[in-house]
């Protein structure tokens, strides 16, 4: 059984509460995957995965203080 750790940076909540739902909902297709952190700002995100290092990051490439 594969298990895929993901980080969610988005600065819209109503997004990551939704995708961290279907990717976490415990009898659904997804369920190995765990939701390891959150970020709403570029340097959250840097920090969020110096702690927790992710396999697959779901990036708004928009985020506050980043220059996109």
């Amino acid at each position: 059984m594969i298990s895929m750790n993901v980080m969610i940076a988005d600065d819209q909540p109503v997004f990551v509460e939704g995708l961290r739902t279907v990717l976490t909902t415990p009898n659904g297709a997804h369920r190995n995957v765990k939701v390891v952190g959150f970020a709403r700002t570029g340097q959250q995100l840097l920090d969020q995965l110096r702690v927790h290092p992710a396999d697959l990051l779901v990036l708004d490439l928009n985020l506050p203080d980043t220059d996109a």
